[in-house]
């Protein structure tokens, strides 16, 4: 079949989804099509059936306002610059906003799968939307699971065939130890696009399977290895705090996650040549926010099942008691409401978990539709819909991926994936942990120390006491990466709550200078927990030790008795490595680091 010229592609394409909007299933986002009829008097919007290509929209009173950039629509209506606080305060618990909030007070995101349609004639405005949720799979139906991988193949190799012929250039796909990674390598393969593979050597573990798999093509591709120093070999590049999330901001309009605080933002908006080919999507076919205990919690009373899905979601984004407890609440609400509509359509087991990555996390967390070039062959609708068909089971087995792999590349179908397949079949090395970077190693500690006493941006949604106690234990090297999100979201919010005042011409918060000094890093009582359930936000230290001793002393700072030892040990044994990570292992976990603190040498 002849393709349609790219002059006139867009102009057919809205013709084809003005007939059947259907169409828009078969279409790999992200995407955003307009059309205007001027003599009609007729215009019409699209989304992607994902809502991953990015459409907001602003009510005036003269109107509507629709706009790829939520700065762009209100520049345009002519309206002031506000921050959303509901949007914020998901922001600082949960490095993401929800639902159709925006960073912008009256700036909405318009939903997946929607067409908006105005009739300048009738004075009519409609609006219509689809969601996938409810139109690609029944739950319960008998699953056809072999026609759906089949579809999912012929889409993914289309993707990577059509790739070749609308971008100039090489593309480069990432290869690692990983599912995803695998995934879409083998479909660039199997269409016969030329690329270029690359792999990092920051982990060892990573480069000899790629090697490995490399090694059984007949005709492989170049292989090049990149040089990333390692967590504990070498520290990462100087930066600045403030300055990167200010770049930030003028990039990505405050849309970016802060967890790329300590990355330097590009410097424009300009697609990529070659285009860069992401990974994002394969999450929902192996169960990203799965639980423990999956046979006891699908047996559970539906109401009580998703009470403990919506404790489980929480806590993986909400690990460290800086945010406060009204924005905990706004956090846990919108998720326990989103996840009682997906299981109302029908869904009674993981698959709702799943669901809520596909609707909530995979289009606002992620940066794949931040600017065209920047492709995710594993958000192809045909992929997203055999990802709904299997059951969590299957997901728990990486079936799609593998059986997916094995028609595409046959020889890397049996090849462990990371992590838990690896154990012990390439390495017995104990991988690396990766290096903590915290806030109190950026260049410019002075001004992030002059934030943190002045709470007036950030306030609202974070708890000064707790944020002092954190930038404290960052200066002495004693946070984790969860506590030093808490820090990331502070600059973040003070940055944008900046940089609003400068695109509204109001003269920017001066704060009072207060250079760091090494007494910073001791900041007396009274101290608020920081680590511990979402709900549970109280206090735990003594000024004192048992019978009076003050933690200070230096009889207890040097402590290596039988207690001290214990807990070395513990801290190495096979239980603890199974338990660290859960809501049993994080309390113990606030407790070592508190005894560190104090002086003991564990």
């Amino acid at each position: 079949m002849q393709a349609e010229p790219l002059a006139t592609a867009p102009t057919r394409l809205a013709t084809e989804l003005d007939r059947c909007p259907s169409g828009m299933d078969e279409i790999l986002p992200p995407f955003v099509l307009g059309s205007l009829d001027e003599d009609g008097d007729r215009l019409r919007l699209t989304t992607d059936s994902l809502g991953i290509g990015r459409l907001f929209e602003l009510r005036t009173r003269w109107g509507w306002v629709w706009s790829n950039r939520p700065e762009a629509a209100l520049a345009f209506a002519g309206e002031p610059y506000r921050m959303d606080e509901v949007a914020w305060a998901h922001n600082a618990v949960a490095d993401e906003v929800f639902g159709h909030s925006s960073p912008y007070q009256g700036v909405r995101l318009v939903d997946a799968g929607t067409t908006i349609t105005w009739d300048g004639h009738a004075q009519r405005l409609a609006a219509v939307s689809r969601d996938p949720v409810t139109s690609w799979s029944i739950p319960g139906a008998p699953g056809e699971l072999s026609a759906s991988m089949d579809a999912a193949v012929d889409s993914l190799t289309t993707v990577a065939a059509s790739i070749g012929h609308l971008f100039p250039g090489t593309p480069t796909v990432a290869l690692t130890r990983g599912r995803d990674s695998r995934l879409v390598a083998a479909a660039f393969l199997a269409a016969g696009t030329d690329i270029t593979l690359t792999t990092h050597d920051a982990l060892p573990e990573d480069l000899a399977v790629a090697r490995d798999l490399i090694a059984t093509l007949t005709d492989p591709p170049e292989h090049r290895v990149k040089h990333v120093a390692s967590g504990d070999v070498a520290p990462p590049k100087a930066w600045a705090a403030i300055p990167n999330a200010n770049a930030w901001h003028d990039y990505a309009e405050g849309l970016r996650p802060y967890s790329y605080l300590h990355y330097r933002a590009p410097r424009h908006l300009d697609i990529p040549r070659p285009p860069t080919i992401g990974r994002a999507g394969g999450e929902v076919a192996h169960g990203f926010f799965y639980l423990a205990g999956r046979d006891i919690l699908e047996n559970l009373p539906p109401a009580e099942m998703i009470s403990r899905f919506t404790d489980g979601i929480l806590r993986r984004y909400h690990r460290v008691a800086g945010p406060r407890p009204a924005a905990v609440a706004l956090v846990r609400e919108r998720i326990r409401t989103s996840l009682f509509d997906i299981a109302a359509h029908g869904y009674d087991d993981f698959t709702v978990l799943d669901l809520f990555y596909l609707r909530q996390r995979l289009r606002r967390w992620g940066t794949t539709g931040e600017r065209p070039g920047t492709i995710s062959p594993l958000i192809a609708p045909a992929f997203i819909r055999a990802c709904i068909g299997l059951t969590p089971e299957q997901r728990q087995a990486n079936l799609l991926h593998r059986e997916l792999t094995r028609r595409l590349v046959p020889q890397w179908a049996d090849a462990p994936y990371y992590p838990a397949e690896y154990a012990g079949t390439t390495t017995t090395r104990t991988p690396i942990a990766p290096r903590i970077i915290r806030v109190a190693d950026a260049t410019d500690r002075d001004a992030v120390n002059s934030l943190v006493h002045d709470p007036t941006t950030w306030e609202s949604v974070l708890r000064p006491e707790v944020v002092r106690q954190l930038w404290a234990d960052s200066l002495a090297g004693h946070t984790d990466a969860r506590e030093e999100r808490v820090l990331r979201a502070m600059i973040w919010r003070a940055a944008f709550s900046d940089r609003l005042h400068l695109l509204d011409g109001r003269a920017v918060r001066q704060r009072p200078h207060i250079p760091w000094t090494p007494q910073s890093e001791l900041i007396p009582p009274p101290h608020t927990s920081v680590t511990g359930a979402p709900q549970a936000e109280r206090s735990e230290r003594s000024d004192t030790a048992p019978g009076g001793t003050s933690p200070t002393d230096p009889d207890v700072r040097s402590r290596t008795g039988p207690l001290a030892t214990a807990a070395r040990r513990a801290a190495r044994s096979c239980a603890w490595t199974r338990l660290r990570n859960t809501p049993i292992g994080d309390p113990v976990k606030a407790v070592a680091r508190r005894a560190r603190r104090h002086g003991l040498k564990i």
